[in-house]
């Protein structure tokens, strides 16, 4: 049996970026004759990068007008991943046990099905480049795509019924933020007469149907294009408490005038509708990020350059997630409320944190050709993250409030 690790030239997989890392750490430890155990943490990143590609090519699925060759292409793709489950497993004890044949022998594996993932995506993009495109709207064209295929006799509802179920999150969160344009009410009324017509299965209604749908999740690219535009001045600064001094600071002043602490980010009451990337305030490297996808999005982006933010991101990830290991646990006799807080902080941060991951998982598995559903659910993915890593100011911001209470009160 060889003992060889895969080369790490132009014929490695690039679909997972973290298995070459893996590899590269592998194939040290093997030189040096270090035990693979040390290697958990590239593990981890192979685990979620795996995981976060599976859910994002099985989320794409429902609803999507296959043909014959496209089903089998997904079934081989599904196989695939469910070896490599298998592999990362065996994977696992391997290097636990570091047994460098069996650690060569499902590394070598893994690699191959990440190389068969790699051929389906290929496949399955070169079909769908020959489809018709009946919408600029990706999820309004994946709509019109099923219900054609309704309406040609070639599929059966079901599809639609998929198709439509697949959006509902993604359209519940927009539906839920409350008083919304009229653009985006227009659009739900379509797609509730749509989901009627469906249901009732009223086939000489569906073509109208389909056509109101269209109308009105074009209109919202256009509302996007119009709140794309420069924000207009920021609010006036309003008071928040230091979560170290309890002094007052501005809203987004990064640290406090009294005790020069560092402030946590905070977040803004943003119009309803505003797009990703201009409505959370978010950390500089994040929002290069999102500026760089935009950019994609519009025909005018740089790839490497969008790389390099994602490969930002994924330091700064990683940073986080060993800057948490260290922390350490609550002394026995810490105060009830202190004791909350932290134990709220630190769910918070780890769910961010996999939110995190999930998003890398997405990015990280785009190509130049951009997917603009995986790139949509990996930047609502990465709001998510930031939105849950916030909530430790909230927190935190509690807990003064309620010392200073108390600390008035005894006065």
């Amino acid at each position: 049996m060889t003992t060889t690790f895969p080369p790490l030239d132009e014929t490695f997989p690039l679909l997972v970026p973290s298995l070459r890392g893996l590899v590269e750490v592998l194939t040290q430890c093997k030189q040096t004759r270090t035990p693979f155990d040390c290697t958990q943490k590239e593990l981890q990143e192979v685990d979620l990068a795996l995981g976060a590609l599976y859910e994002g090519f099985k989320n794409s699925i429902p609803g999507q007008d296959f043909s014959l060759d496209d089903e089998e292409i997904v079934a081989d793709a599904l196989e695939a991943f469910e070896g490599l489950r298998g592999m990362m497993a065996s994977l696992h004890v391997s290097v636990s046990e570091n047994d460098v044949e069996a650690v060569v022998r499902d590394v070598t594996a893994m690699v191959g099905q990440v190389r068969v993932l790699e051929t389906c995506q290929a496949r399955l993009r070169e079909s769908e480049s020959t489809r018709p495109v009946l919408s600029t709207v990706p999820a309004v064209n994946s709509i019109l795509r099923a219900g054609r295929a309704v309406l040609e006799g070639r599929r059966n509802w079901h599809l639609l019924v998929a198709c439509l179920e697949s959006l509902q999150p993604a359209w519940n969160a927009l539906a839920s933020a409350g008083e919304v344009p009229p653009e985006v009410e227009a659009h739900g009324n379509a797609l509730e007469e749509l989901v009627r017509v469906v249901n009732a299965e009223e086939l000489e209604a569906l073509e109208a149907a389909l056509e109101a749908v269209r109308v009105t999740g074009e209109a919202l690219v256009d509302l996007k294009a119009r709140l794309d535009q420069p924000p207009g001045p920021e609010p006036p600064s309003v008071a928040f408490l230091c979560p170290r001094c309890g002094a007052q600071v501005g809203e987004w002043d990064r640290s406090c005038p009294s005790c020069s602490a560092r402030m946590p980010e905070r977040v803004p009451e943003a119009p309803v509708g505003m797009p990703l990337g201009l409505t959370e305030n978010l950390p500089d490297y994040l929002q290069k990020l999102f500026n760089e996808a935009e950019k994609l999005r519009s025909g005018n982006g740089d790839w490497d350059a969008f790389q390099a933010t994602v490969a930002e991101l994924r330091r700064r990830s990683e940073q986080s997630l060993e800057v948490l290991g260290r922390v350490p646990s609550p002394a026995p006799n810490t105060p009830a409320d202190e004791l909350e807080a932290w134990h709220a902080s630190q769910e918070s941060v780890e769910n961010g944190l996999e939110k995190f991951f999930e998003g890398l998982g997405h990015l990280e598995s785009l190509t130049p050709d951009l997917d603009e559903q995986v790139l949509d659910r990996a930047l609502e993915a990465l709001v998510t993250a930031v939105r849950e890593t916030r909530q430790v100011a909230v927190f935190l911001q509690r807990l003064v409030e309620g010392r200073l209470a108390a600390r008035a009160a005894e006065d």
